[in-house]
């Protein structure tokens, strides 16, 4: 079979089917308009997206000082002091009530 390609004018017909198969080749490997417009679609979406995440990640940002500062503010561990000796009140004498003879 090989041998009957390379005899006379088969070369031609190879040649023809070669050049065939490359631009057939060549234009379904092209990306289509329609695959382009989604892409572009979908390249804006993403430069969205990451601007959203750089806005959420200021407003973190800005949230974790003010939550920082109020916890320095209102909860902070104050310096330990020695506690107070408590307070003993007097014994107080029991009284016995009146009973009815």
């Amino acid at each position: 079979m090989i041998n009957s390609f390379i005899k006379g004018g088969s070369m031609r017909y190879l040649l023809a089917f070669f050049l065939v198969f490359t631009i057939l080749l060549f234009f379904n490997c092209q990306p289509g308009q329609q695959i382009t417009q989604q892409m572009d679609k979908l390249n804006t979406e993403i430069k969205e997206l990451k601007e959203k995440v750089n806005l959420l990640s200021a407003a973190l940002d800005s949230l974790k000082s003010a939550y920082e500062e109020h916890y320095q503010q209102f909860h902070a561990k104050k310096p330990i002091t020695p506690p107070a000796a408590p307070k003993v009140k007097p014994p107080t004498p029991k009284v016995k009530p009146p009973t009815r003879k």
